[in-house]
């Protein structure tokens, strides 16, 4: 469902790519010597090496103040999601984060590159210096220092009754595009707490404002919303539903297993892209009295075929 992409060279786009580089330790070659001024492309696609290096690189870092400012100075506001990438290891002794001290555009960073690490030490520095993140996400004025603040105390292993407050916060954030909802930040949200039944109904409900990645959230919904497809296909039968929306909603059939109704509802919609989902769905004796003319054979694995039930 995430797309795996490469290190762009622009810090702020690897921000937005957020954890979605995965490297091969065993094939993983430093990029360049820490102890030089590295590129920014090469300082950041060590980020995502191995804990040996990025523990090399705090080191480093962390040798003396002045030294610290050579690569402050070396990487400008860069230096904040590097700081954030490394808290797992140890983080950067020099960085200040006081409120006077920093500006928007560094606490999007440093709160974007903590947002998304998954270490308990990560968890622990942010439950101790909540109070203090959270006047810099308010401070700097900016929803996505804000959507980061709240996606990592979401993260967080606490109880929900503790957290509901938080998710509501970050579904506010995102509902305030309007007519748009961005898919990278609901990805990261969904990847935190797929199963969530306040964020399946939202996305649910939301489904035609999300601006990319139809299939991966129809996926979703299908596999963590039972009955998605049989309760909402007459959402996508209306005219002004976009074909992209209506082939992704048919392909996740197979994992939803909808009703016979929900299904023959699109029958005019399948075509030699999307007929492969009926047979996943169908039994043959179906196939045979519906879809005679695509003479198609039904697949008796699947799960909607077999005994397994329907995920949900």
């Amino acid at each position: 469902m995430f797309i795996l992409l490469t290190v762009n060279t622009s810090c702020q786009s690897e921000v937005d790519q957020n954890e979605r580089t995965q490297v091969e330790v065993s094939d993983w070659k430093p990029p360049c010597d820490l102890n030089s001024l590295c590129g920014r492309k090469e300082i950041l696609s060590s980020l995502n090496g191995p804990i040996e290096y990025r523990q090399s690189l705090v080191s480093i870092l962390n040798r003396s103040k002045d030294n610290f400012k050579k690569y402050q100075s070396h990487y400008a506001d860069d230096i904040f999601y590097i700081c954030g990438k490394l808290i797992s290891v140890g983080g950067c002794s020099y960085l200040s984060l006081k409120e006077e001290d920093v500006n928007t555009t560094q606490i999007e960073l440093y709160l974007s590159a903590m947002a998304n690490c998954h270490h308990y030490k990560c968890y622990d520095y942010f439950q101790n210096q909540r109070g203090n993140f959270l006047k810099l996400a308010n401070a700097s004025h900016s929803d996505k220092a804000k959507k980061s603040f709240y996606l990592m105390a979401i993260k967080l292993p606490r109880p929900w009754f503790e957290k509901s407050g938080d998710l509501r916060m970050y579904i506010h954030l995102l509902e305030k595009g309007g007519e748009s909802i961005a898919y990278k930040d609901l990805g990261a949200l969904i990847s935190a707490i797929p199963n969530h039944e306040d964020l399946k109904e939202f996305v649910s409900k939301n489904f035609f404002k999300i601006d990319s990645h139809k299939s991966g959230v129809s996926v979703y919904l299908a596999r963590y919303l039972e009955g998605w497809h049989d309760r909402n296909y007459k959402r996508f039968l209306s005219k002004d539903v976009k074909a992209q929306d209506i082939n992704a909603f048919i392909l996740s059939m197979p994992i939803g297993c909808p009703k016979l109704e929900t299904i023959l509802a699109f029958k005019d919609y399948f075509t030699k892209g999307n007929e492969r989902a009926l047979k996943d769905i169908l039994k043959q004796d179906e196939l045979n009295t519906y879809f005679k003319e695509l003479k198609l054979i039904e697949n008796e694995s699947s799960k909607c075929l077999s005994s397994s039930p329907p995920a949900s």
